[in-house]
């Protein structure tokens, strides 16, 4: 039931035109749930305090398309700022950075460039098990889901 409440929660900061990366308030989140609430026969607020703070909404949102992967090394590559990339230009031996991780984020890579894409952590962190810091590959023509499982590892998904 969380996961539900947060997508809507973050379709609705979206909709509402809500900064990207920004929390609703519980008052703004009611008035956006108002017309819903009313329609279920409830008053204001309908999401308690108790469920406010049970909901986190830490999507990266965006989508980002005809990204350049820079670099040939962690602290030289391109770093990623939405939770949709495709990465057009993969110059030999490039590379891009995932956002830093958020327990439960999703984050989308597509290699649409000539080239294997590597995708490095956040500093600290690691990914599928590896050594903290050691990046993955992308191959051409792919797309890799990840989903941090802390703040400081991230998963591959198959």
């Amino acid at each position: 039931m969380k996961y539900a409440i947060a997508a809507l929660c973050a379709l609705i900061a979206l909709s509402a035109g809500a900064r990207a990366g920004s929390m609703l308030t519980q008052g703004q989140l009611n008035t956006e749930l108002g017309t819903s609430c009313a329609s279920q026969g409830k008053t204001a607020p309908c999401i308690t305090p108790t469920q406010m703070s049970d909901l986190v909404v830490t999507a990266v949102p965006g989508v980002s398309i005809g990204i350049t992967a820079a670099g040939s090394s962690q602290s030289t590559a391109t770093g990623l700022t939405s939770q949709m990339n495709t990465v057009t230009t993969v110059p030999v031996g490039s590379g891009i950075i995932l956002p830093t991780p958020v327990a439960g984020q999703v984050v989308y890579v597509s290699n649409r460039g000539t080239n294997p894409l590597t995708v490095y952590p956040p500093s600290g962190a690691s990914i599928d098990g590896l050594a903290a810091n050691a990046p993955i590959v992308v191959a051409v023509g792919s797309t890799a889901e990840v989903v941090a499982t802390s703040s400081a590892t991230i998963s591959t998904v198959p």
